[in-house]
Formats: C-alpha cells, sequence, structure tokens
C-alpha cells in the first residue's frame, strides 16, 4: 500500500516538476508538492520503515524464543508438565497444546510495547510468512501540511507460524497410532517422518520410558541466524 502510494506521489511530484520546467501558463508551480513529499510522507515512509525493521526483529525473536520452549512463553509450562526441559504436549489421554495463535500474539505484543513504548498495536497474528498487527493512524505536522499515516504493519519473517499445526498433527497420528503399543519403538520407527527425532536432533537416543521427548526439526526447512528452527515436545504412549 505504502509503495502503491509513493508511485502515486511521485507521479504527482513528475507531473509538478514539468510543469515547473515547461512554465507552463503562469507562475512556477510544485515547490509546495515536493516540500510535502520532502517533509510530510518520505519522513511517515522513514518511520514506518523503521518500525518494520524492529517489527520483523520481534518476530523472528518471538519464532525462535517459543520453538525453544515448545510453543509457549518464556518461563511457562504446558498444563501436562515437562519431561526434563522439553514440554509435554500429550499425557494421559489429554492433549495440552492448545496451539500457537493467542501466545504469538501475546509475546509480539510485550516486546513490541519494550521496543516501541509509543506505538499501540492490536489483533496481532500470523499469515503465513507474514506477521500482522493493526497499528494507529500518526499524523505529521510540517507548516501548512499534514499527512496521516496508518501504522499497521504486515512484515515477511520468512519464517511462518503454521509449522505448530502441521507438527501438531503429526503427533496426533503418532498418538494415534503408537498409544499403548507393546512394542513402543519399532511403532514408533514406522509411523514418525524421519526429521522427528529421539530425545535430540544431534545425537537421537530412545527412552525405555513411555513418555517420549522429540526434536523435530522444521517441516518446511526454516532457518534462523543460519540455524534450522527445531522444536522440542513430548508424548506419552503408556
Amino acid at each position: 500500500m505504502h509503495l502503491v502510494l509513493l508511485g502515486l506521489l511521485i507521479g504527482m511530484g513528475t507531473v509538478f516538476l514539468l510543469g515547473g520546467l515547461f512554465n507552463l501558463g503562469g507562475d512556477v508551480k510544485g515547490q509546495w508538492q515536493l516540500d510535502f513529499l520532502k517533509n510530510n510522507y518520505l519522513e511517515a515512509e522513514k518511520e514506518l520503515l523503521k518500525n518494520d525493521i524492529i517489527i520483523k526483529q520481534v518476530g523472528i525473536e518471538t519464532a525462535k524464543e517459543l520453538a525453544a520452549n515448545g510453543g509457549y512463553l518464556p518461563g511457562t509450562e504446558s498444563s501436562c508438565g515437562k519431561k526434563g526441559d522439553v514440554q509435554i504436549w500429550f499425557k494421559e489421554g489429554r492433549w495440552c497444546f492448545l496451539g500457537i495463535k493467542g501466545i504469538v500474539a501475546d509475546l509480539v505484543k510485550i516486546k513490541l510495547n519494550q521496543k516501541m513504548p509509543a506505538n499501540k498495536y492490536s489483533d496481532i497474528s500470523f499469515n503465513g510468512p507474514f506477521l500482522t498487527g493493526k497499528g494507529e493512524k500518526v499524523a505529521i505536522s510540517r507548516e501548512l501540511a499534514t499527512y496521516i499515516f496508518d501504522t499497521s504493519f504486515s512484515v515477511y519473517l520468512g519464517y511462518s507460524f503454521e509449522e505448530y499445526e502441521k507438527i501438531q498433527e503429526e503427533g496426533l497420528r503418532l498418538v494415534s497410532s503408537c498409544h499403548g503399543q507393546e512394542n513402543l519403538k519399532e511403532c514408533l520407527d514406522n509411523a514418525k517422518l524421519n526429521y522427528w527425532k529421539y530425545g535430540s536432533c544431534d545425537n537421537e537416543e530412545f527412552s525405555d520410558s513411555k513418555m517420549i521427548p522429540f526434536c523435530i526439526s522444521s517441516p518446511s526447512l526454516y532457518y534462523i541466524n543460519n540455524e534450522i528452527v527445531s522444536y522440542g515436545v513430548a508424548f506419552d504412549f503408556s
């Protein structure tokens, strides 16, 4: 939207410049329009670009922190508890992971309030690899001109929180296939996908317990800071 508006304003500026250049009757025109473009519109664009850079940083931080804590806010844990440092998503017949949407919104809002306390955002969500949010309208006034712009955002992260839905679906299939199986490892070996590793993504080791922790490498091969995103979650197969 901002690029479209920029194109329109640049187009207007070109007309004004041409009008001044060829002096199409009367006085030279266009200085007010050029001043408006420079002092109002371009200042707003710089502010929005700065916001987008911060918002992208916040989105990436959020993705990294939630993945490191099995889809939960840092310092919190699943209602099913943990297996060591790993969040338990299913225990004793109860599915405890309730989705990521509200958790993403909460953590992003906390971080935005810390980094941009003067800006107010609501309806924070995600759509594929885009982090979105509704912002307030802000005015930039210079001399006789005022430019009002919308601070809502849709920022490309190169990562999608929708991966949690895929992992949740795969986890449900594993539980459905192998819950209560006597030869649990054989069942899991046949049912799990190859990016689901027992215990650790680097040093895979099967636990004799019925509570199995997994390290899951990003199904979509998302990377953050040159490292593939991985998720630690555990399931009770007793």
